[in-house]
């Protein structure tokens, strides 16, 4: 299983590890015609994979390794005549960015998290102070109502005397 860096059609750094096999259809052409074979059959599937992996998004890449491993197969099969070879099977193993991608994707939505979090808990401080603000009010209210009572009540009793 090879590990193979490549950058997405978003521009963005993969590490795809691709597990591949072959059929030698003609050794003598694989042997003979191809300088060390086995390297140059690696470079060439190295090259395809960074070449489909180019043009597809980090989503695409984590979402759809079975149309990705058929899109890789099919461009390897265009060169099996000239290296003897017939590709089996192309497996995409495993397709992730590196560490820090990882890292900055989690702080990015952390601080999402807290974000929203955040807003929440603004909300719940606007409604209370709303509510606070309300209750206020009506105390005010009744306390003038109380007054306005009170002052009623003296001056009926003044003008009674």
């Amino acid at each position: 299983m090879e590990q193979i860096a490549a950058n997405t059609a978003d521009n963005l750094s993969m590490v795809v590890s691709l597990q591949y096999t072959y059929r030698v259809l003609e050794p003598v052409r694989f042997a003979f015609d191809v300088d060390d074979p086995e390297r140059i059959l690696f470079e060439f599937v190295q090259g395809r994979l960074r070449d489909v992996v180019n043009t597809k998004t980090m989503t695409d890449m984590m979402r759809s390794r079975a149309e990705f491993n058929d899109e890789i197969l099919a461009q390897l099969r265009t060169k099996e005549t000239q290296y003897g070879v017939q590709f089996v099977t192309v497996q995409i193993q495993n397709a992730q960015p590196p560490e820090e991608v990882v890292k900055a994707i989690k702080d990015r939505m952390v601080a999402q998290q807290r974000k929203e979090q955040a807003e929440a808990e603004a909300a719940q401080l606007r409604t209370q102070a709303d509510a606070d603000y309300y209750v206020a009010q009506k105390r005010a209210d009744a306390q003038a109502y109380q007054i306005k009572q009170i002052a009623s009540a003296q001056q009926e009793s003044v003008r009674m005397l």
